[in-house]
């Protein structure tokens, strides 16, 4: 009665445990057949396939890439649930019927004789993959083979190592840094696989003949179990895993280094624009390291650099290292309303600017001026016109006016106004104003009434006036008509910024007409988004000027140099070594070779890690060419994955001219170093085992070798797609 009870209101739960045992005695039964073994044997094997631990290692894994205060024991159990999958490999090798397995291939038409056998009559009634018992002897055998195969020469070690570098991130550097490091884990690990098939793969029996029963799973067990199928590719691609693990882990101690609270929201500001991983780590670090040491206030810093366009964060963050006082400046002049982006763009534009300056920079002047007592809004005034101002004829008696007068900011911008309008006897009694330094209301009254005056009115102004001669001419002055005819013929001057005071300062050094030349063409060839880098030149590196623009006139519009201006990991790479010959050869080389690995080849000539973007036309999910698209020729085509039977493949083989051989599922090892340039492959995705996927892919891609994805399901819509790629057979 208690066994009739349980059942009431389950049946769904009965059908599934009968159709459960059902399918395992056929599998069992076909085992025998197969191999020769008696049964005890074959279940005793069946018992030990079923306990793989997988599910247990995914799910420790997918704890481990959570970080919490709880973090250590997320970590033990990693530890733990790879050793015990590691011991499950270990008994599987030592069984002797998964030996006699591994010896004894098992194609489709086997696998099809061994089910019909086990069955008998009732295998007429049914298709070869409906057939009870079917995904367990699949399981038994091919899944089993991939995975003993793929363990035969790769290891799960490399998790235990994953798992101590965690471990020691979290403990010395904190829950937050720790979170970034599993993320980048994560992320590198990706960017590596570029994984189209993520979702897909294969579930144990158990779950293949749940997924039968319509409604058994509830919505949060299927969207657990589809959240364990990408981190399946953690232990099945396990060479990307390791090479993402290698690179995280050689920036270990910068990430330990940014625990701090205030260094991870610097570092946060590049991760929300999209700049990730170990290189962007060690450089925040290695900068802030710079910053902390010279106690810079990191808030400031965080503040710059969060308020930097994405192609400035690290310029900003770089400059800030290299001038730690550009912070501190920064720091007063926020409280006149100079916003991060304008301090930003004068970081990166005109801060270096040292011409008509005895000593230093325009930024030492900026710094120099705000930190005189009520003279912030002074040296913004200079922050926002050095350059105007350091190519004026009166720049030091206006840079005087700007350190001692609290309302220099008012007579400079007047100044500045009345010299781009050639009004000459203004802006000298506007520097005598300035040097007389009235007070707020006095100053007020004359400003309004310079206002008034007509330029050719005040020609009487002279420096042999003295301060209350000026004033008292000025204020009993009378307003002169206006004077249409001048004001129209009053011409505008273009304002100066770091280009036009870098040339004067070219021109006054005595360079030759060649190199002002040279420099010239440069900029104009380089463009708004460039040209900064020719800055960049000139500031910090003023002995390579001339080799950066013969690279950039010579170099310019190829990829590789376009590469080069783009990335500032890049160009801090490359302008480290203008000054070897050997290098800027095989950077020419390169850039005029036309290389279909011009990402590779430049990441390893400067020594920095770069990823392509995945190529426009490598995931195809059509048949057929795209308009304009020549048909392509090859020597041979591979279809791989899937899984056909005899007459199927030759359907496949026979579809086209070109010859095509098909490694199906059922081939254990097939021999991808055999394939070259002058071939082809299709990867039917639906159906092929991730860690052969993953080796094939990156194969092709090492190789230059054609690859296609073919998403589709089903044989017709292959041939389809082979004739419509590669033309049909017989077809002109």
């Amino acid at each position: 009665m208690a066994g009739k009870s349980f059942w009431k209101g389950r049946s769904w739960l009965k059908e599934f445990e009968e159709k459960k045992k059902r399918n395992k005695s056929v599998a069992i039964k076909a085992l025998q057949h197969l191999y020769g073994i008696a049964e005890w044997e074959a279940k005793s094997y069946g018992d030990l396939v079923r306990a793989e631990p997988m599910f247990k290692l995914l799910g420790a894994l997918e704890e481990a890439f959570k970080v919490s205060r709880k973090y250590g024991e997320a970590l033990d159990d990693l530890d733990r649930a790879v050793t015990e999958y590691e011991g499950w490999l270990d008994r599987m090798r030592a069984n002797p019927v998964a030996q006699k397995v591994a010896e004894t291939s098992a194609d489709f038409q086997s696998l099809k004789k061994a089910l019909r056998s086990a069955l008998g009559p009732e295998a007429a009634d049914t298709s070869f993959i409906d057939t009870p018992g079917f995904s367990w002897l699949m399981n038994y055998t091919m899944l089993v083979n991939h995975t003993m195969d793929l363990y035969e020469t790769e290891s799960l070690g490399y998790l235990h190592d994953a798992a101590g570098h965690f471990r020691e991130v979290f403990e010395k550097g904190g829950e937050g840094a720790a979170q970034r490091y599993v993320a980048d884990f994560i992320w590198e690990f990706r960017k590596e696989t570029s994984d189209p098939i993520a979702g897909t793969g294969y579930m144990t029996p158990e779950n293949a003949i749940v997924s039968d029963i319509k409604g058994l799973l509830t919505a949060g067990q299927r969207k657990r179990v589809a959240h364990m199928i990408p981190l399946s590719a953690f232990v099945s691609n396990i060479e990307d895993a390791k090479i993402a693990h290698e690179r995280v882990g050689k920036a270990k101690d910068a990430y330990i280094a940014l625990g701090g609270s205030e260094e991870l929201a610097i570092l946060d500001c590049f991760r929300k624009a999209e700049m990730k991983g170990p290189e962007i780590v060690s450089f925040v670090a290695d900068r802030t390291g710079r910053l902390k040491a010279h106690n810079a206030d990191a808030h400031t810093i965080w503040h710059l650099i969060s308020g930097a366009g994405a192609d400035q964060k690290m310029e900003i963050l770089d400059y800030l290292a290299r001038r730690p006082a550009a912070a501190s400046v920064y720091k007063g002049l926020r409280r006149v309303q100079v916003s991060a982006k304008e301090y930003n763009e004068f970081l990166l534009t005109t801060a270096d600017i040292g011409w008509g300056l005895r000593d230093g920079s325009l930024l030492d002047l900026v710094q120099e001026i705000a930190s005189v007592s009520g003279q912030a809004e002074a040296a913004a005034c200079i922050l926002r016109n050095g350059p105007d101002i350091l190519v004026d004829p009166n720049a030091g008696r206006l840079l005087d006016i700007a350190k001692h007068y609290h309302l220099a900011d008012l007579i400079i911008s007047d100044y500045l106004a009345s010299a781009a309008a050639s009004e000459s006897n203004k802006t000298l009694a506007l520097l005598m104003i300035g040097e007389y330094m009235p007070s707020a209301e006095e100053l007020k009254k004359l400003r309004q009434k310079l206002r008034q005056l007509d330029d050719g009115g005040l020609s009487w102004v002279s420096d042999s006036l003295s301060a209350d001669q000026l004033v008292e001419n000025l204020l009993r002055a009378e307003r002169s008509p206006a004077k249409a005819e001048q004001t129209q013929m009053k011409s505008k001057k273009k304002r100066a910024g770091w280009h036009e005071a870098m040339m004067q300062e070219l021109e006054k050094s005595g360079a030759g007409p060649e190199v002002v030349g040279l420099v010239r063409e440069t900029y104009n060839s380089l463009g708004p988004s460039s040209s900064r880098r020719l800055r960049d030149i000139w500031v910090n590196r003023r002995e390579s000027l001339e080799d950066f623009c013969r690279d950039a006139v010579g170099l310019g519009g190829t990829k590789a140099y376009e590469l080069i201006l783009s990335d500032y990991s890049l160009f801090l790479a490359y302008k480290s070594r203008l000054n070897d010959d050997a290098f800027r050869g095989k950077l020419h080389e390169i850039a005029r070779s036309q290389s279909r690995n011009i990402y590779r080849e430049i990441g390893s000539l400067l020594h920095v890690d770069i990823y392509p973007p995945a190529p426009a036309g490598e995931v195809i999910r059509e048949a057929g060419l795209s308009a304009g698209e020549e048909r392509p020729s090859y020597k041979r085509i591979i279809v791989w994955g899937g899984q056909y039977g005899h007459d199927v493949s030759e359907k496949i083989k026979h579809a086209v001219d070109t010859p095509v051989e098909v490694f199906d599922e059922f081939n254990r090892r097939k021999d991808i170093s055999g394939i070259g340039q002058e071939d082809a492959v299709v990867c039917v995705v639906a159906s092929v085992y991730h860690p052969i996927y993953y080796q094939l892919k990156r194969h092709c891609r090492k190789n230059d070798i054609t690859f296609y994805h073919f998403g589709l399901r089903g044989h017709t819509t292959l041939v389809e797609f082979l004739q419509g790629k590669f033309g049909k057979k017989g077809a002109a």
